[in-house]
């Protein structure tokens, strides 16, 4: 996506009145689906003197880049949602240590039983965290995504439809923006008693199945 964008300035130019123009025509793949063009004009006044086009055509490059980057947001998000003790970050453990056979795990930081991490293969990135229980650990995941606005992929936890705080996750995250694509894994508690650990064992093995087949798919394509 990055590259992509910094061959989005299409057109750099003064006008009679010294007015510096751009012309940009922003280019942002998405994987699976089709890609988004954005179209914008940007002027720029008191530009009178002679001025080096290609000295002020990289660094606007750069700041514009950066502006799309981080106001489009754009994203797909894969979640595993369910109520506490559903084994929602084994499960997130699991799927990462699955896809760690194809992509290099960085930035992996551990929080007790809960962890977040950045994958990467190629020119993909995908980010994993866990943890999403309070609205704190909620806005640091969406400071961690800001610090990868390259990153195509983000996989992690939700809590129960209509459960606090899914509806501020949901708000921070834009999920609800047309542009974002998520897709939920619904989770539950596991019986107790003397069949717990069989029980468990299955449970566990089947959410990862499924992780396995959604990403495999559009949009994500893991």
């Amino acid at each position: 996506m990055l590259a992509a964008l910094r061959r989005s300035i299409g057109f750099l130019s003064k006008d009679n009145c010294g007015t510096l123009i751009i012309d940009a025509r922003c280019y942002i793949p998405r994987i699976g689906t089709s890609p988004i063009f954005i179209r914008v004009r940007l002027q720029f006044a008191n530009f009178l003197n002679d001025i080096d086009l290609v000295k002020y055509r990289k660094a606007i490059n750069c700041i514009f880049t950066r502006h799309i980057i981080i106001q489009t947001f754009i994203m797909n998000f894969l979640l595993f949602s369910g109520p506490t003790a559903a084994g929602k970050t084994p499960s997130i453990a699991r799927y990462k240590d699955y896809l760690a056979a194809t992509y290099a795990v960085s930035s992996f930081t551990k929080m007790g039983e809960d962890f977040h991490c950045l994958l990467i293969a190629h020119d993909r990135k995908i980010i994993f965290w866990s943890a999403t229980d309070t609205p704190k650990l909620i806005d640091d995941l969406v400071a961690f995504i800001k610090l990868y606005p390259d990153a195509e992929a983000v996989v992690t936890s939700c809590r129960s439809y209509d459960v606090w705080p899914r509806q501020y996750q949901f708000e921070q995250l834009k999920l609800n923006d047309p542009s974002n694509t998520f897709f939920e894994i619904p989770m539950g508690r596991q019986i107790t008693g003397v069949h717990r650990r069989r029980s468990l064992g299955w449970y566990l093995a089947s959410i990862l199945q499924i992780a396995t087949i959604v990403g495999d798919q559009v949009p994500f394509k893991f």
